[in-house]
């Protein structure tokens, strides 16, 4: 991997990053007769920073954007526009030697293992092409397993349907981990887990992190984890950021209406009395004018519904999107 990839404080950001889906099939007909496509306006002109060795938590409802964004970072996706950097490389001029330092963790570990597979084969997956004998293949198969608190004699052999939840999830950190990545996305990591695992997995990773000095974005809804785990938060809402800063900003003075909202949803011993998000996430092909949240927040005024808001520092280190700011 090059220097700048490896030295620089800031390990990724993004300029302007966007992803489009085509909404429905759009043919050869379509263009003769002038229609035009509609497209998911998935992640809409993000821009990030993920300090090298931190862990920054992206947060936002389900359809906000924050799994397309978690797989471009990781390469699965193509950007439609904009640019990731790695480093001061950009991703379009460096894919392949990106590719080999960035990982991914799935929501659901059942569904990301192969039911066929053994555990060692799974987790294995990584290093094959690479020119690593067999017996080191092997000891590091064991190593990875052991790193994240696994019997390596009791589950090498073993399918996915073997295990727990919490164990599989463990396989998949493991997979993840073996080819020694420099930046790790966590999507939704705990949310399959019962409550009584969700702790063990956070503690676990918060633990790899320290030993190994991975770079972590996770992806979730529940400020909870935000609380637990980040270090920066990134709030989305209908693929833009709305709000970013140090998680105790984030956590203590948050200053968008929908990060309020979503913090009240938190219980806890001052908040006993929830308040449930008001209406629904408006649709990514056609949101909202102006800014995206005015249909749902209790302060939009005329200027929120005729202009998109642009994300500014309202205090040191603190990103708001906001106009009553």
């Amino acid at each position: 991997m090059t220097e700048q990839f490896d030295d620089s404080d800031i390990l990724i950001r993004t300029s302007k990053l966007t992803k489009l889906f085509l909404a429905s099939k759009f043919g050869i007909l379509d263009r003769l007769t002038g229609v035009k496509p509609l497209y998911v306006r998935a992640v809409d002109g993000v821009n990030i920073n993920i300090k090298r060795r931190s862990t920054v938590v992206l947060v936002g409802e389900s359809g906000s954007g924050k799994t397309t964004m978690g797989r471009l970072l990781v390469t699965i996706e193509k950007p439609t526009s904009g640019e990731i950097f790695y480093g001061d490389l950009p991703l379009s001029k460096n894919f392949k030697a990106v590719r080999e330092q960035v990982q991914i963790v799935y929501q659901n570990p059942f569904e990301s293992l192969d039911p066929r597979m053994d555990i060692s084969a799974i987790v294995e997956e990584p290093l094959l092409g690479k020119k690593i004998s067999k017996e080191e293949r092997k000891e590091r198969v064991k190593q990875s397993l052991e790193s994240v608190g696994l019997d390596y004699s009791y589950v090498y052999f073993r399918k996915a349907k073997d295990l727990s939840g919490g164990q599989r999830q463990r396989v998949a950190l493991a997979r993840a981990i073996i080819s020694n990545p420099k930046f790790i996305v966590l999507d939704e990591p705990t949310s399959a887990l019962d409550a009584s695992i969700q702790s063990q997995v956070l503690n676990l990773l918060v633990d790899i992190k320290e030993k190994f000095g991975y770079t972590y974005l996770v992806i979730t809804h529940n400020m909870m984890v935000t609380k637990y785990i980040a270090d920066e938060v990134y709030v989305m809402y209908a693929g833009k950021i709305i709000e970013t800063g140090s998680v105790d900003i984030i956590m203590k003075s948050p200053k968008h209406p929908y990060t309020q909202l979503l913090l009240k949803s938190i219980p806890s011993l001052e908040n006993r009395k929830l308040e449930p998000m008001v209406g629904e996430p408006p649709s990514l092909i056609n949101p909202p004018s102006g800014c995206r949240f005015n249909p749902r927040c209790p302060y939009a005024f005329d200027r929120c519904r005729m202009e998109e808001p642009e994300l500014k520092e309202v205090e040191s280190g603190h990103w708001v999107a906001c106009h009553l700011y």
